[in-house]
């Protein structure tokens, strides 16, 4: 009795008991043996295009047979130069062949008459401005702007000459005395070396003094053009003067003459007896804006003779900074002459001792003559 089956609970029969027992057992285990994971803990799937990349070696392959090709080539023109003498087949006989030249052309000659045309029209137009017309206006405002101005045209460029003359032109510059020295030198040294030691003290002496002539002429044509300047600026000054006292006397109809060389003396003592009798009645008039414009012009005449005085003082420096220079020159002159006869007395030396050892071996061997 103790082998028996011993249910839990109670029942009618062991023996079937033991049975659905059993049973319900087994099928227990069946269900934990078959039961699958919350959690997947296995290995990622492997995918064989990752690994194993068909593209890749197909296009290596490609790329290795495209360089077996031209290896091969290359070998065949090789062997091929080395079999021959190595020409090189360069000939062309491909003809162009196009499928719409006729067309092109027919456009092309179309484009070409209708700029023609064009150009035809364009040079068969008439204009729409006359010139002429333009100058008749251009002179009826000049007679209308003469009538209604207070002086007369070209009053400024008259009184300011040096002024109105700053646009023009400068004459062409004379040659400096550095110039004349350098051509007078360059004439004189036309020769080489040789010939420069065989001239005489004399020649040199006659191009010194032609070189100080040139220089003397040229300082002198100098100074002559500084006096000139110098003169114009004092006639233009007094015509400027005149032509104020004109002005302000009241004779403003009447215009003054160009070149002051044309005004005599008895004009001048007109315009001071005209001057003197109406500095009285000055005030009274309306004319407060000549005297201003009288002391302008005297502080601009003030101004240029400060500008001439400076110009004077530029020009002396520049004369001494020259006469400086050829000072310089002449000593450089007088070194080089130093020189050459220094060297002209060693030459006279060495022949004398050249002419004595001849003397002397003459005398040592008298049989050879």
């Amino acid at each position: 009795m103790h082998r028996a089956y011993q249910p839990i609970l109670p029942c009618g029969n062991k023996y079937l008991q033991q049975k659905w027992d059993k049973t319900y057992y087994e099928e227990h285990k069946r269900k934990v043996q078959s039961a699958k994971p919350m959690v997947n803990t296995n290995s990622p799937q492997t995918y064989v295009h990752l690994n194993l990349k068909l593209k890749k070696l197909k296009l290596e392959e490609e790329r290795l047979s495209i360089i077996e090709r031209d290896n091969r080539l290359l070998l065949e023109k090789m062997s091929a130069i080395m079999r021959t003498k190595g020409r090189v087949d360069n000939k062309n006989n491909y003809e162009a062949k196009s499928l719409n030249k006729e067309k092109r052309e027919q456009e092309l000659l179309k484009v070409s008459r209708e700029n023609q045309n064009i150009g035809d029209r364009l040079t068969k137009c008439e204009p729409q401005y006359r010139v002429e017309k333009w100058h008749e206006d251009w002179v009826k405002a000049e007679r209308y702007m003469d009538s209604i101005a207070k002086y007369p045209r070209g009053w400024y460029s008259m009184q300011h000459p040096e002024k109105a003359s700053k646009g023009k032109k400068k004459p062409a510059k004379k040659e400096s005395v550095r110039d004349v020295k350098a051509k007078a030198r360059n004439d004189d040294n036309g020769g080489d070396r040789g010939s420069e030691e065989e001239l005489s003290t004399g020649k040199q002496k006659k191009c010194k003094k032609d070189n100080t002539t040139a220089i003397k002429e040229s300082k002198n044509s100098k100074q002559e053009n500084k006096k000139e300047k110098k003169n114009e600026r004092k006639d233009q000054q007094k015509v400027g003067d005149k032509k104020e006292e004109a002005y302000e006397s009241g004779d403003d109809g009447k215009q003054e003459p160009e070149n002051g060389e044309d005004l005599t003396k008895n004009e001048e003592k007109d315009n001071e007896e005209s001057m003197n009798e109406n500095e009285t009645s000055y005030y009274e008039t309306d004319k407060e804006d000549g005297s201003h414009k009288s002391e302008q012009s005297e502080s601009e005449s003030e101004s240029d003779d400060d500008q001439e005085q400076a110009d004077d003082d530029k020009e002396q420096a520049d004369d001494d900074k020259e006469q400086a220079d050829d000072d310089k020159e002449h000593a450089d002159d007088d070194k080089e002459q130093k020189d050459n006869n220094k060297e002209q007395a060693d030459n006279d030396k060495e022949q004398a001792d050249d002419d004595k050892e001849q003397a002397d071996d003459d005398e040592q061997n008298p049989d050879t003559k």
